[in-house]
């Protein structure tokens, strides 16, 4: 074989492997979307449940901030009787 014939047999091998390596391409792609399209929901549903979670702790921050302005009203008002 020479070199010209290696040259045309590689050419070859190139020109068949090319519509594989693109379908390859396309797929990786496409499951690279996918992917980020997860990732992004799971970042929303995230960020969903920590402003529920934040809600939670403001109510019963507030919750307790009253109570606990409650119990100091009723000590004053034993303490001074």
């Amino acid at each position: 074989m020479n070199f010209s014939e290696v040259h045309q047999s590689s050419q070859a091998l190139v020109e068949a492997a090319y519509p594989v390596a693109a379908w390859v391409a396309l797929a990786v792609a496409v499951l690279g979307i996918a992917f980020l399209a997860a990732v992004v929901s799971a970042a929303r549903r995230a960020a969903a449940l920590l402003a529920d979670f934040l809600q939670l702790a403001a109510a019963m921050t507030s919750v307790m901030l009253t109570m606990a302005l409650g119990v100091v009203v009723v000590i004053t008002l034993l303490v001074h009787r």
